[in-house]
């Protein structure tokens, strides 16, 4: 019996080596033992999720939330299912059920600000960005998503602006480095633009093909 011969930290080890095949067959026998084991559920409702079998994946979601009700990445994850489904106003009710077990939860806000550009709702999606920027000031996430925001809305001086801010946090962030030169091309600052083209090629040559007209310029 997989129960007896395993604990779940060894089913985990080998999810997480890559054989996620393996472990669904371990999960499902070990959850014929142990069905209310919540780590088991969850961890298979995520390789079902993998797989895209995503009501096979609700149902374990809901069973979790039905063994723990303020388990809130399993609401994240039904929210994001819903998401992946089109069903958006599905996904933002899950995920304000997450907020009212932790109104702070910097997960389920991430997911709430992603749920809202979705559906072009930018302001919705500054809102709990500056939000966001108030609970967890030196994530680099944060500053990332606000750039992406603000060139998607063709505001390039404040995306350089959050660009640099990641930059300061996040030295290395090679794609971070192509944004902002990017966003400079947008402006047509040329300088600047090569200059940070040529420091994200520095960092990952894989990124040279991304810009043609700045590649010739290095």
């Amino acid at each position: 019996m997989v129960a007896q011969l395993l604990n779940i930290k060894e089913i985990v080890q080998i999810q997480k080596s890559g054989d996620p095949k393996k472990a669904k067959e371990l999960y499902l026998e070990f959850l014929t033992e142990e069905p209310n084991n919540l780590e088991a559920t969850y961890n298979l409702a995520g390789i079902y999720k993998n797989e895209k079998d995503f009501q096979s994946a609700l149902n374990l979601y809901k069973k979790v939330i039905s063994l723990n009700p303020k388990y809130i990445q399993s609401y994240i994850q039904i929210g994001k299912i819903l998401q992946q489904t089109k069903n958006f106003d599905g996904a933002q009710k899950i995920f304000e059920m997450a907020l009212d077990i932790d109104e702070n939860n910097t997960n389920t806000l991430f997911e709430i600000h992603s749920n809202y550009l979705r559906q072009n709702n930018f302001k919705k999606a500054h809102e709990i960005l500056q939000k966001l920027v108030i609970l967890d000031k030196e994530n680099p996430n944060v500053y990332k998503a606000f750039g992406n925001l603000y060139a998607m809305e063709q505001n390039y001086l404040d995306a350089i602006a959050s660009y640099l801010k990641v930059a300061a946090l996040m030295p290395n962030d090679a794609i971070n480095y192509v944004k902002l030169a990017l966003a400079y091309k947008a402006l047509n600052h040329k300088n600047e633009a090569i200059a940070y083209y040529k420091q994200a090629i520095e960092l990952d040559n894989n990124l040279l093909d991304i810009d043609s007209d700045l590649k010739e310029k290095i």
